[in-house]
């Protein structure tokens, strides 16, 4: 019948009446585009004469499945009535008969060949079927005829009649043999078939990545800069400038104009790699070369000049950060060489010159509310990051023994590593189970630690540390 594509109902009233019929829906939708409506496809079709809400449809279902399953069981009733087939032996040839007017005719040799294969070979009827060249249901109903087992003797009962028993027991062995040869031949191009196969699959896999990897067209990545963390804490560390001090060597070169300039190197630095944040600078001690070391005195500036002009570069560096955006802690710590008095037991902070150069920036940026000045305890300087603490030390020998006693304050203020100067080369140690991070020196290498062997590259660190501890440092190189 002719059908309009703009009449739902009657499209909908036609897959009903289809499915009713008996039509599947496969057939309804053929039937659809045949009449010309080609946008009800399988799914539409399926919904619109849906079963659970067409009872006449149900029950056709239903009937159509009743009388398929009655179907099946009359198949299987019929099949369950064949009977063992039958055989007749005429002229060297075997005649079997089997299933419903079925017939296989076979020579005695096939048939001897056939037993000995599976019973004395235990290949599958499959394999017997295919070295044979007989289909496996012919095989089937030939060992069903004899009754054949893989226990049984692989002969048939005309063979078994005209043989002795030695002879039976003869030809079971050579029999055996043969088959054991056979095997062995053909285990043996197995490993060879395997051995080549394996070097074809390594063959296939080396041309596959020789592809692959020709294929590949690498492009340079376009770094994004991602935003600082604000739980990140940040530590310049600055230690034993020596300021006056005058080194000329192969090792390095030092003077006060090089320590302006280095200066300026490191406020580049600090500015081109790091985003305006809150930076807290430890001055780890030394800054100018007293009087305690009297060869070096020869070979220095005046001591009180050169004093000022590192109050003068520090006052520079922190106002240039400010200037650019960052909000700077500084921490001063003072260190031996600062020393008014060259005796060893008069080092004590009221005769230390350092303390001038503390006092000089307190008057210059003490208004500065980008700038706080950190005060130290006993010349140690604690840092708090988040729920921790960093001590910063100048790191001579009464520094460190002062660490030693101290092991109480490590412990109630959650001290998880010190910054040490002092050494002029970078190492670590333990103190009171607390790693204790030597910094390298801004002067580098200097008369006194060229004596020692100590020549160190000069340079400043610049820690970052996270809610757990350090997360990395930055060496500012000069």
């Amino acid at each position: 019948m002719k059908i309009k594509d703009d009449k739902f109902h009657e499209i909908k009233q036609f897959c009903i009446d289809s499915r009713v019929k008996g039509l599947s829906v496969n057939e309804i939708v053929a039937a659809l585009k045949k009449n010309g409506i080609k946008d009800w496809d399988y799914h539409r079709v399926k919904n619109a004469a849906r079963v659970s809400r067409n009872p006449d449809i149900s029950s056709a279902v239903k009937t159509r499945s009743k009388n398929a399953k009655q179907e099946r069981q009359e198949i299987v009733k019929e099949g369950a009535t064949e009977r063992k087939p039958k055989y007749e032996l005429i002229d060297g040839f075997y005649t079997i008969f089997y299933g419903k007017n079925k017939k296989l005719k076979i020579s005695e040799c096939d048939v001897d060949k056939a037993f000995k294969l599976y019973t004395l070979g235990n290949l599958t009827m499959n394999q017997v079927a295919l070295d044979v060249g007989i289909s496996r249901a012919e095989f089937y109903a030939l060992k069903t005829a004899f009754s054949l087992t893989k226990s049984d003797l692989p002969f048939t009962p005309e063979k078994i009649d005209e043989m002795t028993a030695d002879e039976i027991a003869e030809q079971i062995r050579i029999e055996k043999k043969r088959l054991a040869l056979k095997k062995f031949d053909q285990s043996k191009h197995k490993d060879i078939e395997a051995e080549n196969k394996k070097f074809r699959e390594l063959e296939y896999w080396f041309k596959l990545a020789t592809d692959r990897l020709n294929a590949i067209k690498p492009e340079v990545f376009k770094p994004t800069k991602m935003p600082k963390n604000d739980d990140i804490v940040r530590v310049l560390t600055i230690s034993d400038i020596h300021a006056g001090e005058r080194v000329d060597s192969r090792w390095g070169k030092f003077n006060l104009d090089i320590m302006r300039e280095r200066f300026k190197i490191l406020t580049s630095k600090v500015i081109a790699d790091f985003k305006p944040c809150e930076l807290n600078i430890a001055s780890l001690g030394d800054l100018g070369s007293g009087r305690i070391h009297p060869s070096i005195v020869k070979l220095s500036d005046n001591f009180l000049d050169s004093l000022f002009a590192v109050t003068e570069c520090l006052i520079s560096l922190v106002g240039t950060l400010i200037k650019n955006g960052f909000k700077v802690n500084l921490m001063p710590i003072m260190g031996n060489h600062g020393s008014a008095d060259s005796a060893h037991n008069a080092r004590v902070l009221v005769e230390n010159y350092e303390r001038m150069v503390e006092w000089a920036i307190k008057l210059k940026l003490g208004e500065v509310k980008q700038f706080e000045m950190l005060q130290p305890h006993f010349n140690m300087g604690l840092i708090k990051i988040h729920d921790y603490s960093v001590v910063c030390v100048h790191g001579d020998q009464g520094a460190t023994k002062q660490l030693a006693d101290l092991e109480r304050l490590f412990r109630y203020e959650r001290v998880k590593e010190v910054l040490a100067g002092h050494l002029h080369h970078q190492k670590s140690e333990e103190y009171c189970g607390v790693t204790v991070y030597h910094q390298p020196s801004f002067i580098g290498a200097e008369h006194y630690g060229i004596g020692k062997g100590l020549v160190s590259e000069p340079g400043c660190r610049l820690i970052e540390y996270g809610k757990e501890g350090r997360l990395r440092e930055h060496y500012l190189r000069f």
